[in-house]
């Protein structure tokens, strides 16, 4: 008996001092940033990935997903931004063209709804 506390004892040493550079990680930084090719979005197949190499750690995907959630991460689906999106012409897109839309669509589609993307949450663009 003392023997599976004294592992489970290692494993939770062992996940305390991987959760803070884990969690840096993957808020601050890209798989790219860190040597995985062509990659721009955190998947858990790459973050067992990391782990393993960086830390010498092995986890399940199911097991990652849990310790994931538990640090307050939660699946999303990754949006396409641009990074150099032109103001004027959102703000004419805005004011013109959405108007435009809204008006010739009427009643049956009173459910568009545009979204931008800013950090990590969607935020409603406001209405004209």
């Amino acid at each position: 008996m003392a023997c599976k506390s004294k592992k489970l004892q290692r494993q939770l040493v062992q996940y305390n001092l991987l959760t803070q550079p884990l969690t840096e990680l993957l808020t601050h930084k890209r798989p790219v940033d860190v040597g995985f090719e062509a990659k721009y979005t955190w998947t858990l197949k790459l973050a067992i990935r990391y782990i393993e190499r960086e830390f010498a750690h092995t986890f399940s995907e199911r097991g990652l997903s849990l310790l994931l959630h538990r640090l307050g991460f939660s699946y999303t689906k990754a949006t396409y931004t641009l990074a150099r999106a032109d103001q004027q012409e959102q703000k004419a897109f805005r004011e013109k063209t959405l108007p435009a839309l809204k008006k010739a669509h009427g009643r049956r589609n009173r459910s568009l709804t545009l979204r931008r993307r800013v950090h990590d949450s969607c935020v409603p663009i406001p209405a004209i």
